[in-house]
């Protein structure tokens, strides 16, 4: 269907629409005529009757448009932020720090590194922050249960 039709308005046709109403006249434009509906199965009087039928055997055209192929949406990968070896470096000292916490003095050297490792990374604002963040926790855990076990260690030492 074509987009630029007036459907049987004229150009200076559209802000007049209701000016000749009030006279008593009827808007048509020069050469239009009222529609007049005859009733059902009846053809209305001075009309010729109009048929849109085709040879047989023809194809009949439609108003399509023609794509081509479907495109594929274009998907942008998120690139991940680059991660500082210091926030790695905490992280893994702080797991290491749990794990260990029964030998005090590797333990609370594991804690100590991954304390100062996840502080200059959060404080410098490298990349890593929630590995650093991590790191901090784990290894402030790490030194609590190593100071806890070693209290008890000693505790223990002395009641022999």
């Amino acid at each position: 269907m074509d987009e630029n039709q007036n459907y049987g308005y004229s150009e200076g046709n559209f802000s007049n629409q209701n000016q000749g109403m009030n006279d008593g006249q009827q808007m048509y434009g020069p050469n239009e005529q009222p529609f007049v509906q005859a009733p059902y199965g009846q053809q209305a009087a001075g009309t010729a009757p109009q048929f849109n039928q085709m040879p047989y055997g023809a194809q009949q055209q439609y108003n399509q448009q023609n794509f081509g192929q479907p495109v594929k949406a274009v998907v942008y990968d998120a690139v991940p932020g680059k991660t500082h070896g210091a926030s790695v470096a905490a992280l893994v000292c702080g797991i290491l720090g749990l794990i260990f916490f029964w030998i005090p003095v590797v333990d609370l050297g594991l804690c100590l590194a991954g304390l100062i490792c996840s502080i200059v990374s959060l404080v410098k604002g490298l990349g890593g922050k929630g590995i650093a963040i991590t790191g901090l926790i784990l290894s402030i855990l790490a030194s609590i249960l190593t100071l806890i076990f070693f209290y008890f260690f000693v505790l223990g030492l002395m009641l022999l």
